[in-house]
C-alpha cells in the first residue's frame, strides 16, 4: 500500500494523518504540495504509517525546515514501529518533538 493521507485542521493546528509507506517521491508529491499552501504548526499522525525510507526522511526534516523558518513548529504523534526504529538509528528522533497520540500533541499548542 502507498501512502494515504488527510489533512484537518483542529483548535488552529493543521493535522497530517499519513497511513501506508513513503518509499519514493511520487508517494508524497500530492502531500508536499498541500503542505507548502500550510501556514502554522503542523502534526504529522503518524500511528497507521508502517514504512519510510529516506524519502519520508526528507519530507519531514523539510516540513519542519519550513515550520522553524516561518516561526511555527511542527510535532509527531503516534510513532511506533519501523518508523519510530527508523528515526532512532538516522539519529533524528531528537530533532521532533514527538507525543504518544493527537490529543497530547494537540494539548501541547495550547500551552
Amino acid at each position: 500500500m502507498s501512502l494515504t493521507f488527510t489533512l484537518s485542521e483542529q483548535q488552529s493546528v493543521h493535522v497530517a494523518s499519513l497511513k501506508g509507506k513513503i518509499t519514493s517521491s511520487p508517494d508524497i508529491e500530492q502531500l508536499n504540495e498541500k503542505l507548502l499552501r500550510l501556514s502554522g504548526n503542523i502534526i504529522f499522525e503518524l500511528s497507521e504509517l508502517s514504512h519510510i525510507n529516506s524519502t519520508g526522511i526528507n519530507l519531514f526534516i523539510k516540513t519542519l525546515t519550513r515550520c522553524r523558518v516561518n516561526g511555527h513548529e511542527l510535532v509527531l504523534s503516534g510513532i511506533n514501529g519501523n518508523v519510530k526504529q527508523l528515526f532512532e538509528l538516522a539519529k533524528i528522533d531528537g530533532l521532533f518533538k514527538q507525543f504518544e497520540t493527537l490529543e497530547d500533541s494537540i494539548n501541547y499548542f495550547k500551552q
